[in-house]
């Protein structure tokens, strides 16, 4: 450390904020390093992922619920809707291009 960078130096106030938080981080680090390898934390994320899917099931089925009350249309209903727009409008270009050669011959 330099003697611009020593406590009370004023050229960077916030030197031992950084020295004291970079300490902490590496002992949580380590702290957190001890604890993912255990066989606890392993079941309890594994819980926890459950319980997040479950619940995010939930969540869908109950907006499914809520839009077909509404009368609104799902995701998986606009999905197939625009597939179905997307078949039109390549069919739309094939006659298009048909039509412009039909032209081109009767030009000819």
């Amino acid at each position: 450390m330099s003697d611009s960078d020593a406590p009370g130096s004023g050229s960077d106030p916030f030197s031992a904020w950084r020295r004291i938080a970079g300490a902490q981080e590496a002992q949580f680090s380590k702290l957190f390093e001890q604890a993912a390898g255990t066989d606890a934390f392993a079941e309890a994320l594994r819980k926890a992922l459950e319980a997040y899917l479950n619940a995010t099931q939930i969540s869908r089925e109950n907006i499914e619920r809520f839009l077909s009350a509404s009368n609104l249309p799902t995701r998986a209903e606009i999905a197939r809707l625009s597939e179905r727009v997307d078949v039109l409008v390549s069919r739309i270009d094939d006659l298009i291009k048909n039509q412009s050669k039909k032209k081109k011959k009767k030009k000819r």
